[in-house]
């Protein structure tokens, strides 16, 4: 196979002429009316629409948490749960609406649902489990409960059918259906149950009808076999990536619509052949690693739909920090550093930067960021290469905030402010 190694000898400067400018001022708060009896609330998503959903305490005695979704502007509305007294949370809304989430069943045992944000008072579907089988091989009771691990934008869900001794099996289950299917092929006599798999991704782009599908899955020796699955005329077909000459192994930690692929590959000899970031422009293509000058370690954390990657990377003093990479092998890629802006008193200076996610707006890559000042307050806050860092300040009285999600086109934002009283109020903004 072929490598395509590039080494960092450049400014970061040099490559803010590739990425075009994007908003110029910070956003404002806007509180979620908060859902009756509900409390202390947080949101976990948020789509195109600006229609939030997220996860309140309950005032009183019971345990469970209150899920809820919200228009635009509007109150939160519960979400019924699957089981009457059971708990559910929420962890994501896509663009068309569909919000995933876990509930308990009659057995308090949990098992993957969604709702349809834009008729709430709807009940859950629950995304069922593995039926029984006699054949194909082998014969087998049914799987007994479910977890997601992803959902794409139109709602299809990725994740796993459990089964009574807690093997996992990967299955995909289609936007709003509760019926799963297996992601790994049926042969005439044998089907593979168990794959141990962790379908880590799953994009929008449709091929032979269904969306592809990036894995992690067991390899030799406790290692990893990252994997794309992509629809076939009769099935999956599944590609291994290819791993750099010197690498131990490679993980898949997300997949766009273009099917770009971003992970990070592991060395022997870690202490100073350090895990790298690394890119597959295609599942079938070579892999290109990210090797800086300092030959500090790096890893991805998200890549956005024009192929850009979210990096953490250590600095050499033990510290991390993060920049996005656009891996092109030629020119050479440079990532470009997320740092702190100059301090601007009497506002507190910031002091260290945590990114949670990557986007693009169609115009340039928006990254999401926590960032703690000198007074130990953490906030919210927005990073382009125009304009650097930009914070939403807090709200009602508040010191301390966290974005909590944005929306694919990053048209929005939805975080968490502890106001006066200390209490988590859930919030959103619109991004200039």
């Amino acid at each position: 196979m072929t490598n395509f190694h590039r080494t960092i000898l450049c400014p970061i400067a040099l490559l803010s002429g590739v990425l075009a400018s994007g908003f110029g001022q910070a956003a404002t708060y806007m509180q979620i009316p908060t859902v009756p009896n509900g409390a202390n609330c947080i949101p976990s998503g948020i789509n195109d629409a600006g229609r939030s959903t997220g996860n309140c305490g309950k005032t009183g005695n019971s345990a469970n948490t209150i899920p809820w979704v919200a228009n635009a502007g509007s109150t939160q509305v519960a979400l019924p749960s699957l089981v009457a007294g059971q708990g559910c949370t929420v962890n994501y809304i896509s663009n068309a609406n569909w919000v995933l989430g876990m509930c308990d069943q009659a057995n308090s045992v949990s098992t993957a649902v969604v709702w349809k944000g834009d008729v709430p008072a709807n009940p859950p579907v629950m995304l069922n489990p593995l039926p029984s089988s006699l054949l194909p091989l082998p014969i087998r009771a049914a799987d007994v409960r479910t977890a997601p691990t992803a959902m794409n934008e139109r709602g299809g869900v990725v994740g796993w059918s459990i089964s009574e001794d807690n093997r996992l099996t990967s299955v995909l289950w289609a936007a709003g259906s509760g019926t799963p299917q297996f992601i790994f092929p049926a042969g005439l006599l044998v089907q593979r149950y168990g794959d141990e798999c962790t379908p880590v991704d799953v994009n929008l782009t449709l091929v032979n009808g269904y969306p592809s599908v990036a894995l992690n899955c067991p390899g030799p020796a406790g290692s990893v076999i990252p994997q794309v699955a992509t629809r076939g005329t009769a099935g999956y077909v599944f590609t291994n990536l290819a791993i750099p000459t010197g690498a131990d192994y490679c993980s898949i930690t997300a997949i766009n619509d273009q099917l770009n692929v971003a992970g990070q590959c592991f060395y022997p000899n870690s202490d100073t052949n350090v895990t790298k970031a690394v890119s597959w422009a295609s599942p079938s293509s070579a892999p290109l690693t990210l090797n800086t000058s300092a030959g500090t370690a790096s890893s991805s954390i998200n890549i956005n739909s024009i192929g850009i990657i979210l990096i953490v990377r250590t600095d050499g003093t033990g510290n991390t920090t993060n920049a996005i990479w656009p891996p092109t092998p030629t020119p050479i890629q440079l990532p470009v550093a997320i740092s702190p802006p100059s301090p601007s008193p009497p506002a507190p200076a910031l002091k260290r930067l945590d990114a949670k996610s990557i986007r693009f707006n169609g115009t340039t890559t928006v990254v999401a960021l926590a960032a703690l000042d000198d007074e130990q307050h953490q906030n919210s806050c927005t990073w382009t290469v125009a304009t650097g860092v930009v914070c939403i300040a807090p709200i009602n009285g508040g010191q301390v905030s966290a974005i909590t999600a944005m929306a694919p086109s990053a048209g929005y934002v939805a975080g968490v402010v502890l106001d006066g009283t200390q209490t988590a109020i859930a919030v959103t903004a619109t991004l200039p």
